[in-house]
């Protein structure tokens, strides 16, 4: 699921569904094991990303976790159904398209990551580190 209004890789479009491979400027990394319950955020660092781990209604779904209007974590807030709830300033985020739930739209929405699971783990599609 790809927010269309901050599309993950704006030269590729998300229109084909969820992907389940990662393009050529993609890698596919490892995030974790297959094991969080229904309901519960994870933050994993990976390099440069920091990700919010969540799993709704046995799916999993990968955002920002650094909020895009504080800097919180928001895998240190509450999960709330798809909705997660920043810990400082109580903004309120889906976890599955990153859109903004609090009005008034103070902030932009969080970048989504594709998941894929595979082999009894997590894994995201994220955009290759260029060398320069």
């Amino acid at each position: 699921m790809s927010n269309p209004n901050l599309p993950l890789f704006p030269d590729r479009p998300e229109a084909d569904g969820p992907k389940s491979a990662p393009g050529p400027d993609e890698e596919l990394i490892r995030i974790a094991d297959d094991t969080l319950k229904d309901g519960e955020l994870k933050g994993v660092e990976f390099g440069d990303y920091g990700i919010c781990l969540s799993k709704v209604d046995g799916k999993y779904h990968a955002i920002e976790d650094s909020c895009n209007h504080s800097g919180a974590l928001l895998s240190g807030g509450r999960l709330d159904g798809p909705i997660v709830t920043c810990p400082r300033h109580f903004l309120r985020f889906s976890v599955r398209d990153g859109e903004l739930q609090t009005n008034p739209k103070i902030c932009d929405a969080q970048k989504v990551y594709p998941v894929v699971i595979k082999d009894g783990g997590v894994y995201c599609i994220v955009k290759k580190k260029t060398v320069a």
